[in-house]
């Protein structure tokens, strides 16, 4: 008989959690986050967006909420990381989720978002300082010429000594983000093209 409430336990556990991680993904560690001024994330367009998130000090934080504003998106969405080894962690995240997940190990990443875009599919990079010089945001944006928004959040300047500090940071963490439409430039050298996207990104507000 124990054993059988335990296990009907363990089952209402996991279906509490797939159905927060689905519907309300911020409320399984009570995270909470305001958007600062317009939200952009649904403006009209004639084709999927791009959507470039800054992504440094806790991961975790940044696909928590990335992973809420999915659900509010109209279009399909697409999360892929933007090369760095943390970012990587997407492709782990239960798959019943409000966004599809691109794994970069997979390799051909740049064409596949640009397909994507042109279908009518939203795409969301995550990018840290780490891969902040990478051309790939550049070649997706020359090819579709599509909108891109930039995801600021609140930089704390927390120094992390590893997952563990992370994972424990997120617990009722309170955060803000702001949606930023970026007016790109698609005649500057891919190099200097990313410099302005992270001057813009990551600057301080």
């Amino acid at each position: 008989m124990m054993l059988i409430y335990f296990f009907i336990t363990i089952a209402n556990i996991y279906s509490t959690f797939i159905i927060l991680w689905y519907f309300f993904p911020t409320g399984i560690v009570n995270l909470k986050y305001t958007v600062d001024g317009k939200e952009i994330r649904d403006v009209t367009t004639d084709k999927g967006k791009l959507f470039i998130v800054d992504h440094r000090e806790n991961p975790f934080v940044d696909i928590l909420i990335m992973s809420n504003e999915c659900r509010k998106m109209k279009n399909i969405n697409y999360l892929v990381s933007a090369g760095s080894e943390r970012a990587k962690i997407i492709n782990y995240l239960p798959k019943i989720t409000p966004y599809n997940v691109i794994n970069i190990t997979k390799g051909n990443t740049v064409q596949k978002c640009i397909d994507l875009i042109n279908n009518n599919k939203n795409v969301i990079i995550f990018i840290s300082d780490e891969v902040s010089k990478r051309t790939g945001i550049y070649h997706i944006l020359k090819q579709t010429n599509t909108k891109a928004i930039l995801v600021k959040k609140k930089i704390e300047n927390i120094r992390f000594h590893g997952w563990e500090e992370r994972i424990l940071d997120i617990f009722g963490k309170r955060q803000e983000i702001k949606y930023i439409d970026f007016n790109y430039n698609c005649n500057l050298s891919p190099i200097k093209f990313m410099e302005q996207i992270i001057t813009v990104l990551f600057s301080i507000r």
